[in-house]
């Protein structure tokens, strides 16, 4: 299987390119090739945010022919129902900030009527993945809906107003916050690619206080579920 592996940092990915063979540097610091099992896998580390993840996506898979793209990554959590650390599977991506204010009120693209069905995948609710697995190393994960912003929370009172604004334009809560699950969803649905957003979670999403966020955990259980997938896959070829 040819699989393409996206992370913001290099360091969100550290565990997994630690454990394969290393077969060629692509693209300097941005895409390398390795072999793990019966698997060709190209590691692409995109920078932090939207608008890089968007170039390089676009990029990579418009020039790629993947079987498969897995974004390994960290993220906040919304909710206390999920546990520091724990893995999911974020399904529908948002971006919360994507619109206009008019005094207090929110107006969003869909409501201005700047988005319609040539947008998709992108939609009035968001992105949200066409594909579904029924690989038992994916479908024992927790498949959850996020933001993704450019900037993530850390007032009290901006993280109220977005939850309730979440909640006002989907019928429920939100549940996890990171920086690029949006344009990932988007560019691998767009490219045709059966793609999957992993993400274990590394904080809450609360007043900024990074003593206690679990990162360290959080990248070590994301990677190993990614190793995971790909070793369930392994045997599939």
């Amino acid at each position: 299987m040819y699989i393409l592996v996206v992370s913001a940092t290099r360091k969100e990915i550290e565990p997994v390119v630690a454990r394969m063979n290393l077969e060629q540097q692509i693209i300097p610091s941005r895409l390398t090739r390795y072999n793990f099992l019966n698997h060709s896998v190209d590691v692409l580390i995109t920078g932090v945010g939207i608008l890089p993840s968007s170039f390089w996506l676009g990029k990579i898979l418009s020039n790629g022919n993947y079987d498969f793209a897995i974004n390994c990554g960290v993220a906040g959590s919304f909710s206390n129902a999920l546990t520091l650390g724990e893995v999911v599977n974020i399904t529908e991506d948002y971006l919360i900030e994507m619109g206009a204010e008019n005094d207090a009120q929110f107006i969003s693209l869909d409501a201005m009527q700047l988005i319609d069905a040539k947008d998709f995948p992108y939609t009035a609710l968001g992105v949200k993945s066409t594909y579904d697995f029924e690989n038992p190393a994916l479908a024992n994960i927790k498949k959850v809906n996020g933001i993704t912003v450019n900037k993530v929370h850390g007032n009290t009172a901006s993280i109220h107003r977005d939850m309730a604004l979440y909640h006002s334009l989907h019928g429920k809560p939100v549940v996890t916050e990171s920086m690029e699950g949006a344009a990932f969803l988007f560019a691998c649905i767009q490219e045709k690619v059966p793609c999957v957003q992993l993400r274990a979670i590394s904080n809450y999403v609360e007043k900024r206080n990074t003593d206690t966020w679990k990162l360290d955990i959080a990248i070590k259980n994301s990677c190993e579920k990614v190793l995971e997938v790909m070793s369930s896959y392994a045997d599939e070829n």
